[in-house]
């Protein structure tokens, strides 16, 4: 064989093997591109689906403890579901739907702080944005302390618990990307930007709007990951070096999507149905990173709803492609028994309820 044939083969096994191309911004992100191929496993689950339980509209998910999973309701008068892991009944209803003191306007998210017992906060939205923190085994359906989000707080998006006294997440406006608040509103630190995440002369507000997303943090709360909703786009952002680690994919298309000026103020705004949705949620693990990933247009999850999220990618807490696993159920979201290797989903159907897989 030739000199050149073999050189030029060499080339080729380079190119097929190599990882993703990776893009370098001036702000010193670096967004590694990846696609289903680069996953070392790619496997498909069958889930286990619960039933007998009064579950109507669920849309929320949390492992509390190792007797009790908690499941959220979009519309109902109490909106947390007390449910026992071993047979998956219902213990108790808590939550008061309603404006007023001690209920819950509109609920958002669970935040990662205080899961190793009785106690849980949950982030409800509306008029006002409320922390609210329940314990299970009081006798009350309403929280035992509120803290309302006011001013600057009241401006992040989608945050997580930093410390016992503090939340990092991404803000809607400005350069900035993550923001770090005492919940007495006392800015605490800045990091990162959004200066070159897109190929346009966009507001930063469009620009926040565009990759906003869940923020989920570990239990040390050293690393935060968020998972961008309109786009395929995760970052994982290491608190203690104060760096991210963008990862686009796996289908990395930019969605078609202009600025609207018509309010006197721009705004991102979606062109029909053809955009695809990106990630639901994002669960931070001891050793892993879990995505719920879609993928489907918004015609096929919002108008023929026949399709949500079930796709669970896997990396690892520095971003390298593990699992690619393929559900057979549609979910809305999950959540991780990471130490006995268990995904706890919603599902997205006409009679939907918890599922169950094993990884």
């Amino acid at each position: 064989m030739k000199k050149g044939i073999i050189s030029t083969i060499i080339i080729l096994v380079c190119i097929t093997s190599c990882k993703p191309d990776s893009e370098y911004l001036d702000s010193g992100l670096v967004i590694h591109h990846f696609n289903k191929g680069d996953f070392e496993h790619k496997i498909n689950l069958k889930g286990k689906k619960k039933t007998g339980n009064d579950l109507l509209v669920p849309r929320r998910i949390k492992i509390l403890n190792e007797q009790t999973l908690l499941v959220v309701e979009k519309k109902a008068d109490t909106l947390i579901h007390v449910l026992n892991r071993m047979d998956y009944s219902c213990v108790k209803h808590i939550g008061i739907s309603g404006p007023g003191p001690n209920e819950i306007e509109y609920p958002y998210k669970f935040l990662s702080k205080g899961f190793d017992s009785n106690e849980f906060w949950y982030l409800g939205v509306g008029r006002e944005k409320v922390l609210n923190k329940f314990d299970v085994s009081s006798s009350t359906v309403y929280p035992g302390s509120q803290i309302q989000l006011r001013d600057s707080l009241f401006l992040m998006m989608d945050f997580d618990f930093s410390s016992d006294t503090s939340i990092l997440g991404t803000y809607a406006d400005g350069m900035t990307k993550y923001y770090e608040y005492s919940l007495n509103n006392r800015k605490l630190n800045v990091w990162g930007s959004w200066e070159g995440m897109v190929d346009y002369d966009w507001p930063p507000n469009v620009i926040s709007s565009l990759f906003n997303g869940a923020v989920t943090a570990n239990k040390s709360k050293t690393k935060f990951v968020l998972a961008s909703t309109k786009i395929d786009y995760l970052e994982i952002f290491d608190k203690t070096q104060g760096t991210s680690i963008g990862l686009r994919g796996p289908i990395n298309e930019f969605p078609n999507v202009t600025v609207d000026h018509s309010m006197s103020y721009p705004m991102l705004m979606e062109l029909g149905y053809d955009n695809k949705y990106g990630y639901s949620n994002v669960v931070v693990g001891n050793e892993y990173i879990y995505a719920l990933y879609s993928g489907y247009t918004r015609y096929e999850v919002d108008i023929i709803k026949e399709k949500a999220f079930d796709k669970l990618l896997v990396f690892t807490l520095s971003g390298d492609p593990i699992k690619y696993v393929h559900l057979d159920q549609q979910l809305v979201d999950f959540d991780i028994d990471e130490e006995n290797d268990l995904v706890y989903g919603l599902t997205y159907d006409g009679n939907p309820n918890v599922i169950v897989y094993k990884l």
